[in-house]
């Protein structure tokens, strides 16, 4: 039997009250909301960073690491003794130079590698969640196929993790995310937020040829997805998609922004800027929504867009400029 939004949330908020819960990336645009909810629900968080920084959730625990350092994370996790790992921080770019791959590399498969190698030796009993993409096939059902290094990257950790759990029964699990936008999103790259700034400085957004298409989830649903994951008494899969089984391009995305905010500028497309070996790649939302009993997803594109461009316009004008680079 499959049950609403409402009954997951309190199903999640169940299983998460006072537990500890370790979250990597959480100063990003997911881990923002998902720290939000998880406090909201009653769980006590514990932060690993690779810098320290105020955090912005009361009561949290901050614990500064390197990445590449795997002795002092496996020391770390086995104080902490987390019921639930959310590993999301890691590189994210569609950079298709070659130090990208070796950024790629460390950030994303050696660190990952870490907490995953560590849990499985130390806390065999610890729910590990790793955010991987629909940037690249799922390795468990068909050939490898990706078109970026950041997509090499997450195929390694997917094959890495899914191998764990088929071998060990390791409680290992990737959530495939799609392309994912909302509220609150500090990138400069992505196309939501870039769109939206333009247009509220009655500029005109420069993008590519705009026809790659790709499966677009709004963030809340997206929170959902991962909480849904965490609370599940049995997982079958260890991946399952996380979007919302449709696919929307770049130009259909750009101009239903302009459209709603009844944009009077034109936006320019220019195919020189197109990249080599763009996915598209639908999730599949009916294994997804089976595994986690799930009526998902919530909020439609048009829905979505609208919000985000709601939340937008209410800040201030000098909170909507693009952050600086690191």
């Amino acid at each position: 039997m499959q049950v609403s939004a409402d009954e997951s949330h309190g199903r999640a908020q169940r299983a998460l009250r006072d537990a500890r819960v370790l979250v990597t990336g959480a100063t990003g645009f997911i881990g923002q909301h998902l720290c939000h909810s998880l406090q909201t629900q009653g769980a006590q968080l514990v932060l690993l960073q690779r810098q320290a920084h105020a955090s912005p959730w009361p009561g949290a625990r901050a614990v500064v690491l390197d990445p590449s350092d795997r002795a002092g994370i496996a020391s770390a996790l086995q104080e902490i003794k987390p019921d639930l790992v959310f590993h999301l921080a890691g590189f994210v770019s569609g950079d298709r130079s070659r130090a990208a791959m070796a950024r790629a590399f460390d950030g994303n498969v050696l660190f990952s590698a870490n907490i995953l190698l560590t849990c499985l030796a130390h806390l065999p009993d610890t729910r590990v969640i790793f955010t991987s993409s629909l940037e690249a096939s799922n390795p468990r059902l068909e050939p490898a196929e990706t078109g970026s290094p950041y997509g090499v990257s997450k195929l390694m950790v997917e094959v890495l993790s899914g191998t764990l759990n088929e071998l060990y029964a390791a409680p290992m699990f990737s959530a495939r995310l799609g392309m994912v936008y909302g509220p609150s999103d500090p990138s400069c790259d992505r196309l939501v937020p870039t769109v939206i700034r333009a247009l509220l400085k009655h500029e005109a957004p420069q993008l590519s040829s705009g026809q790659r298409r790709s499966d677009w989830v709004y963030i809340d649903d997206v929170i959902t997805g991962l909480l849904a994951i965490a609370s599940a008494q049995e997982l079958l899969h260890p991946a399952l998609d996380l979007a919302s089984g449709e696919l929307h391009s770049v130009r259909e995305v750009a101009e239903l922004l302009a459209s709603i905010m009844g944009a009077t500028v034109p936006i320019h497309y220019d195919p020189s800027r197109d990249r080599l070996y763009e996915q598209e790649r639908v999730a599949d939302m009916m294994t997804t929504r089976a595994a986690l009993r799930l009526t998902g997803p919530a909020i439609d594109l048009r829905t979505g867009l609208t919000r985000t461009v709601e939340a937008y316009r209410a800040l201030k004008p000098s909170s909507r400029a693009s952050p600086a680079r690191p």
